[in-house]
């Protein structure tokens, strides 16, 4: 079994390769900091245990959000209402959001449709025209889509990275949250330096719940180096396909293809063979996202403490 110790990991997680050239960048000179902390490991651990809790939303939320271009959808999508919110500039249409995602325009109006259906969005005349038709992000949408940073800030909290209470303030306050994940919109358009660098993240996410799945196998192969008995979700097809509301012809899909890639094989509800350079770059991603969102965090909070005092 290729497991690392939890010796080796805590000591110094390694930097992954793909963000090498990024390292002199604000995010991950802050996420350096990060990678030599000693409580990196049950860090990482709690973020995937937070990420494999059941979602409380009747839609199938993980194969909805757990999939790339569906997220990345719904994240450009409240990006483009808080930009307008704020500047009165570029009204959140559909024909902005279209414009927004690398996606045909039909994909984009046919998720729109089933995001509408389902609660997650409201569609809301202009107030300056009432023949334009503004796109409006949900207090469901929000949290759905902040399920992953929010799990990061909650691990970066823990770490001492990220100013304390600040994970509750989100959840009570819609306005907080959604400037904060504008915020993170606005430097995902400037410049993709979390999300494209790491090539097997970006494969998985590209298929339904194939995140959340990656995200399991990372939490069990940390549960064996921690020695955690408590972890339950067991790697294997009927367990996965229940858990996150997908096939078990498409969970063993997934591990065929992640097996076939020399990444890990499953055996018996066992994680074996784990390749130490997923482990690292799935570790480097979430770093890189738990000093990314602190940032946002504490940019959108400085805004709103500077607006309140010259009011």
């Amino acid at each position: 079994m290729n497991i690392q110790s939890e010796e080796t990991l805590s000591a110094r997680f390694p930097l992954f390769q793909g963000v090498a050239a990024y390292r002199a960048t604000p995010v991950w000179r802050r996420a350096a900091k990060l990678r030599n902390h000693p409580g990196l490991l049950d860090a990482l651990h709690g973020y995937c245990r937070d990420m494999c809790m059941p979602s409380s939303a009747a839609w199938p939320a993980n194969k909805v959000f757990g999939q790339k271009f569906r997220y990345i959808t719904a994240y450009s999508l409240i990006g483009n209402f808080v930009r307008w919110s704020e500047t009165g500039e570029v009204p959140p249409t559909l024909k902005t959001l279209q414009d927004n995602v690398p996606a045909s325009p039909r994909q984009v109006a046919d998720l729109i449709k089933h995001l509408r259906a389902g609660g997650y969005v409201h569609a809301m005349s202009s107030p300056q025209d009432g023949r334009a038709i503004h796109l409006v992000p949900t207090q469901e949408l929000l949290l759905e889509v902040a399920r992953s940073p929010l799990a990061c800030l909650r691990a970066a909290e823990v770490l001492g990275e990220a100013v304390p209470g600040t994970c509750q303030r989100l959840h009570s306050e819609p306005e907080f949250l959604a400037g904060w994940i504008g915020e993170s919109v606005r430097e995902y358009r400037g410049a993709d330096i979390l999300f494209s660098p790491f090539p097997t993240i970006v494969r998985f996410s590209e298929r339904d719940a194939g995140y959340m799945a990656l995200t399991a196998v990372i939490g069990c192969h940390y549960a064996t180096v921690l020695g955690d008995q408590t972890w339950q979700l067991r790697p294997t097809q009927d367990v996965f396909a229940r858990h996150f509301k997908v096939s078990r012809q498409h969970i063993g899909n997934l591990f065929l293809e992640a097996r076939q890639a020399g990444l890990f094989a499953v055996r018996e509800g066992k994680i074996i063979n784990i390749e130490p350079d997923l482990v690292t770059e799935f570790g480097n991603f979430v770093i890189g996202q738990m000093a990314h969102y602190s940032m946002m965090a504490e940019r959108v909070a400085d805004r709103a403490k500077s607006e309140n005092g010259s009011a």
